[in-house]
């Protein structure tokens, strides 16, 4: 009889035979690890966020303080710029005024709604500017590169050495006297971020152009791009998805 003597006796082996038919067998999914392993990296990123107690809190606080901020006209407030008819001066806490007056005999709960406008519209529609002009120039400038990237990498440069001051203070003194009505009081400010939005994308239009420029000549970027995935898609759906993590942070 031919043969090896030590695959005869692994043969005759019965753990062996089971452990090579387990290994032969395919191991069927349950449907919770089947569920985790078709989730989208959105889903799966919102799945981790609602995870975390700490961070689930701190959005719900932030929405409520925009909520409270955006319908603050609407609300039961006292004045935020005239004195109650009390008049009281640096009072504590009461029915009228639950979190006292200052030093003037203003209502602190109202002027701290109030105020907290001005700091959402800069925090928001600057960031909202400056991410969406910047995003955009970068990502194009990255992707086609030529004299296509040539003109935004040169507009960047353009942008970065104008004086954003100078600007500031031309366009406020042009358009101040209409914009101060506006939003409640905070037009001239939301105008003013505006502005300094305006000449402030240069340095993530740069971050997002260096990204792209290494992301447009991998391997998936160049399989979509063999199969005739428009260049809409690739930079939506492979560049940008890859890179909007760092633009976050």
């Amino acid at each position: 009889m031919s043969g090896n003597p030590r695959d005869a006796r692994t043969a005759s082996r019965p753990d062996a035979v089971a452990i090579t038919a387990a290994a032969a067998v395919p191991v069927p999914l349950d449907g919770a690890e089947a569920t985790v392993r078709t989730l989208s990296p959105r889903r799966m990123a919102l799945r981790r966020f609602m995870a975390h107690r700490l961070a689930v809190a701190s959005a719900a606080l932030l929405l409520l303080l925009l909520l409270l901020a955006v319908m603050a006209g609407v609300l039961p407030l006292q004045s935020p710029i005239r004195p109650g008819a009390d008049m009281t001066i640096d009072g504590p806490p009461s029915g009228a005024h639950w979190l006292g007056t200052d030093g003037v005999g203003l209502d602190v709960l109202s002027r701290l709604v109030y105020g907290m406008r001005p700091a959402f519209a800069v925090g928001i529609v600057g960031q909202l500017i400056t991410t969406v002009i910047g995003v955009s120039l970068g990502l194009i400038a990255g992707y086609y590169g030529g004299w296509i990237g040539w003109v935004l990498m040169r507009l960047t440069d353009l942008t970065f050495a104008f004086p954003s001051l100078l600007l500031a203070f031309l366009v406020v003194k042009i358009l101040g006297d209409s914009w101060a009505r506006l939003a409640g009081g905070s037009g001239l400010v939301l105008l003013i971020t505006a502005v300094f939005a305006f000449v402030g994308w240069p340095g993530l239009s740069r971050f997002v152009h260096g990204q792209t420029l290494s992301l447009r000549e991998q391997e998936f970027v160049e399989a979509a791009r063999a199969v005739g995935v428009p260049d809409r898609r690739i930079i939506t759906r492979h560049i940008l998805a890859n890179i909007w993590g760092l633009v976050l942070v």
